[in-house]
């Protein structure tokens, strides 16, 4: 099994925040690799973002899964992972 650990749910959370940019929807996937392991997360989310006075996109409050999974993977065997959304709607929220 893999296991998860904070710097690679900080690495994923920031992929995760290039690919939301500033909107309020995000289905897609962010991908990348910790050694020889490829993570792919992938997800539809809803995005609850605070005001901006200046017109564009405020901060992120909220993230509610629509839907989402994790696949790891090491070579071409698909690995059992302790993946947990909680953790990553800690990371891409603002607040």
């Amino acid at each position: 099994m893999y296991e998860f650990t904070t710097p690679v749910y900080q690495r994923l959370a920031a992929k995760l925040r290039d690919g939301m940019g500033r909107d309020n929807y995000f289905s897609g996937s962010v991908s990348m690799c910790d050694g020889d392991v490829e993570i792919r997360f992938i997800a539809s989310l809803i995005i609850l973002r605070g005001h901006d006075d200046s017109g564009g996109a405020g901060p992120v409050r909220a993230v509610e899964p629509v839907w989402w999974e994790c696949h790891t993977t090491q070579g071409r065997d698909e690995m059992l992972n302790d993946c947990d959304f909680s953790f990553i709607r800690k990371l891409v929220c603002d607040e």
